[in-house]
């Protein structure tokens, strides 16, 4: 606890431990030391009143003592009490500046120690200076290895014993007091045991003379208090690293002081007194300087005691702490403010944590917004772009057909931002599988040799051995080309582009420092590119959704996010590193794949432009949207099946019945009723087992997709797609097995429209 006691207007000024550790509120106004004195136990009161008036009077600097201090609950602290005295001119005293230091654990381990050391009988020794005889107790030799009988001089004596740094102190010690006729003595100081260990002990003394005085023996004990030293250390240690940085400015004198805690906390080597200088402002972060320096100089011509603020400060290694900085003023009667006594806390744990939360609540926000909207916006997409390629197909006229495709790449383009936000919100299916980083590569490259600019090199570094790695292929690849877009669109006056990968293993001290890491293996896939690169606060919104520096019309702001979705979905993590005008560099981590790679080539969807025809096989659709529903009967009856339209559920399962001639079910996912998408296809498998299903969904939820993948052995055909889409999804379903709901989880039973 630090105190500061004005001896011109009697005012006392307690650090917060007053209350924290003691119980007690400061007051205000004078109080003088009567208060203070209050709190000194009784019986020690007296002593402590003599102890500090007989410092005065002597017009120490300094002044010291321990006694025991009541606390608010009625028990009592063992504390020292540190004072130092500044005074004015004439010698009156201005001003006492110290600090009460509950040493009540200490001295409790102190008492525990001295009752065992009776209990275990110290060293005793007997001693004649006269003639040299010196007798010591046995346990001489089982304390400290040495023998009870050498004598007081020369090798295997106690003084050669004694640590050859504290010797000629401790000799110098006793013969001042023999010199002086003390009665009694101690010493505290080192011995080197007879095993070479250090031993720190406490030598107390008793003199005994004669009627004359004349020095006959001295008879004492010697207490090992190696333990008691190393709590002691222990003590000085935890008190060392507790401490928040403290300062204490001067504003008479026009200097500031600085606890050892700034080197610890930030690397500044500033610890002790200075001339007040402008070092303090000079590592704030420049945005927060001209706010905190108002709120300093308000602070210091106003009247308020207390201050708490909080800002950004610079440590020696260039990266910036969130620090919490408490600042009490220290007034006159006047009011004018002539000591500011302070401590800064270095608070980024918890400011990046809250960081953190606000990040989760936003994407939680996003995704809740996307999922609500998502459904219902993919089935107007998919009457849209249904209807596109029905006016295509049937248009004569350079001028139809060019509308008719404006209007389908205008779906697609919707569909494109819908998916996109999905993916940030980590609410886009995938249906990963394990994948050859050579596949991956090959059709990247392929890609990218004809959308690559001229101006930009390609380089690639790819060594062998590199590990498979478990990601939808579809989403890898859009991920992989948004990356390159983004490297391009940073080089416009040219550059290179470096695409490597690498085989890493993660361990947790890297997943504790990188915010969605997680330990294991691998396979780290990096964008570097030599452009513009970003400034800092360009940097932290990256991954943000809609957030782009690209002129209006050439961005929409979702590239990084969904990269940053598609990772975190995929069970990975992306990091991002830029400097401005040298470049940035994108690294994409994804996780070894346990599973063997399977034979079918990595590519984007890629749609063959001949669509395969049905041979009249029985679909039943069961879709609730009224405008969908039709044109999804009218495009699978197009392609050649004989088809069924249900509303919801109860009606499909109805028609199924009925009909009892169903190949496949092609049902929404969401949809009203008792019986959506997922509870109709079970009921339906469940009577007829070998019935073929396709689910389509806008936003599916967790009816068929769980941790973002789709359940396996589940066919989907995410909403809006195209006729020769449905046509090859259709042909596939039915060239395949029937679903087992046994094997799969319960689906979401919430799953009704939105």
């Amino acid at each position: 606890m630090i105190f500061i006691f004005d001896a011109d207007t009697g005012r006392h000024w307690w650090s917060d431990a007053l209350v924290q550790h003691y119980g007690h509120m400061p007051q205000s106004g004078p109080e003088g030391l009567s208060r203070w004195l209050r709190l000194v136990h009784p019986d020690d009161r007296d002593r402590v009143t003599s102890s500090h008036a007989a410092a005065m009077a002597a017009g120490a600097e300094s002044w010291s003592t321990e006694y025991r201090l009541i606390r608010a609950d009625g028990t009592y602290a063992q504390v020292i009490d540190r004072a130092r005295f500044l005074r004015h001119a004439d010698g009156r005293l201005s001003m006492s500046v110290g600090s009460i230091v509950d040493i009540t654990a200490l001295r409790e381990g102190q008492e525990r120690f001295r009752l065992a050391a009776e209990a275990s009988q110290d060293v005793v020794y007997d001693w004649s200076p006269q003639t040299g005889e010196i007798w010591r107790s046995d346990n001489y030799a089982t304390h400290f290895q040495l023998d009870p009988k050498a004598g007081d001089s020369g090798p295997g004596s106690w003084r050669e014993a004694i640590h050859e740094d504290d010797r000629d102190r401790v000799v110098r010690s006793r013969e001042t007091a023999l010199a002086s006729r003390l009665d009694r003595w101690e010493n505290s100081y080192r011995v080197l045991r007879g095993d070479g260990r250090i031993a720190h002990v406490i030598d107390r003394a008793l003199a005994q003379r004669d009627e004359t005085g004349r020095l006959l023996r001295i008879i004492g004990s010697i207490t090992d208090v190696t333990r008691l030293r190393e709590e002691e250390d222990r003590l000085r240690a935890l008190l060392h690293v507790a401490a928040d940085v403290i300062y204490d400015i001067d504003l008479r004198k026009g200097t500031v002081s600085w606890s050892d805690g700034m080197l610890r906390t930030f690397g500044h080597d500033w610890e002790g007194s200075h001339p007040k200088d402008s070092r303090w402002e000079g590592m704030i972060h420049p945005e927060d300087v001209p706010r905190q320096s108002r709120n300093f100089q308000v602070f210091i011509a106003g009247r308020q005691e207390d201050l708490r603020f909080e800002y950004r400060f610079r440590r020696s290694d260039g990266s910036y702490a969130h620090v919490r900085d408490r600042a009490r003023a220290l007034r006159d009667e006047a009011g004018e403010a002539f000591r500011i006594i302070g401590s800064m806390e270095d608070v980024s744990a918890a400011v990046e944590a809250a960081d953190r939360l606000h990040q989760a609540q936003k994407l939680d926000a996003v995704g809740k917004l996307t999922g609500g909207v998502a459904h219902d916006f993919n089935n107007l997409l998919t009457v849209i772009l249904g209807n596109a390629e029905l006016l295509s197909q049937g248009a004569a006229p350079d001028e139809q057909m060019a509308l008719a495709n404006a209007i389908a790449q205008a779906a697609e383009r919707g569909a494109d931002l819908v998916a996109s936000l999905l993916s940030f919100a980590r609410k886009q299916p995938l249906q990963p599988r394990a994948l050859s980083p050579s596949d991956v590569l090959a059709e990247l490259t392929r890609m990218l040799t004809r959308t690559l600019p001229a101006y930009v090199t390609l380089r690639l570094d790819i060594p062998p051995d590199l590990w498979p790695v478990a990601a939808d292929p579809t989403q890898l690849q859009t991920a992989l080309l948004n990356l390159a877009v983004n490297a391009c669109d940073a080089m416009p006056k040219g550059g290179q582009l470096m695409i490597e990968m690498k085989n890493m293993q993660l361990d947790r001290d890297y997943a504790a420092t990188h915010p969605g890491a997680r330990a294991g293996e691998f396979l780290r896939i990096t964008f570097s590119d030599t452009g513009t690169g970003m400034p800092p606060e360009v940097l932290a919104r990256a991954f943000d959704p809609f957030f782009t520096t690209k002129p209006a019309g050439k961005g929409s702001g979702l590239g990084l996010s969904m990269v940053h979705g598609f990772a975190s979905q995929s069970g990975g993590h992306v990091s991002i590193y830029s400097e401005r005008d040298l470049g940035t560099t994108v690294s994409l981590y994804l996780p070894r794949s346990a599973e063997s790679i399977q034979l079918s080539k990595v590519t984007r969807d890629e749609t063959p432009e001949n669509a395969p025809m049905g041979q009249g096989e029985h679909v039943l659709v069961a879709e609730d949207d009224p405008a969908l529903r039709s044109h999804v009967q009218r495009l699978v009856e197009s392609l050649g099946y004989r088809v069924t339209a249900a509303a919801d559920g109860q009606a499909a399962l109805a028609a199924l019945q009925a009909a009892g001639d169903v190949d496949l079910l092609f049902t929404d996912v969401v949809m009203p009723g008792e019986l959506p998408g997922r509870a109709l296809a079970e009921r339906a498998c469940a009577e007829f087992p070998g019935l073929k299903v396709l689910f389509t969904s806008g936003y599916s939820g967790n009816a068929i997709v769980h941790q973002g993948r789709l359940d396996p052995g589940l066919h989907l055909l995410s909403k809006p797609y195209r006729r020769e889409e449905l046509a090859h999804k259709l042909r596939a379903v039915l060239a395949a097995a029937p679903p087992d709901f046994l094997l799969q989880g319960p689906g979401d039973p919430e799953q009704t429209a939105v």
